[in-house]
């Protein structure tokens, strides 16, 4: 079965594994991780993506742009996403910063997709780092009140 199969391989086991209990789900993670870090490490890419920001509590993305205050990093990744994530940024941060977030994307111009990828890699990796320090809670897309 291909890893990028939508009813199958990686795909199949986020779905999966966003709809268990946190424990459960890190159980399997783990084990995934000890036998095959790559595949653990593709799972993990894509169980919380950076669309998903706008799901996580006003305090938590205040936290994360506390952490990565680079407007030209912010301005790159919020490239493509829906204006709800965007303004649910801008809300969180001072008018100011939004304001230069906003100039910053208009100086920027068009983009590489690969660029905007890699922005928002940055960002999600210090969004992961600060949650894995018990900062910041990503929530579970799967549902409930758990959180992953």
């Amino acid at each position: 079965m291909s890893l990028s199969n939508p009813f199958g391989g990686v795909d199949a086991l986020v779905r999966i594994l966003k709809e268990m209990n946190g424990a459960a789900g890190k159980n399997i993670l783990d084990t995934i991780s000890n036998d095959d870090s790559e595949l653990a490490e593709q799972i993990k890419k894509k169980m919380f993506l950076f669309d998903d920001l706008g799901r996580i509590p006003n305090r938590d993305i205040q936290r994360i742009y506390r952490e990565v205050p680079d407007n030209r990093l912010w301005a790159m990744a919020l490239k493509g996403c829906s204006d709800e994530l965007k303004t649910f940024v801008y809300s969180n941060v001072s008018k100011r910063m939004a304001e230069a977030i906003r100039e910053e994307a208009e100086i920027l111009g068009a983009v590489r997709r690969s660029d905007v990828d890699e922005a928002q890699q940055k960002i999600m990796n210090i969004a992961k780092q600060l949650e894995s320090n018990g900062e910041i809670i990503l929530t579970r897309l799967g549902g409930g009140d758990d959180v992953w």
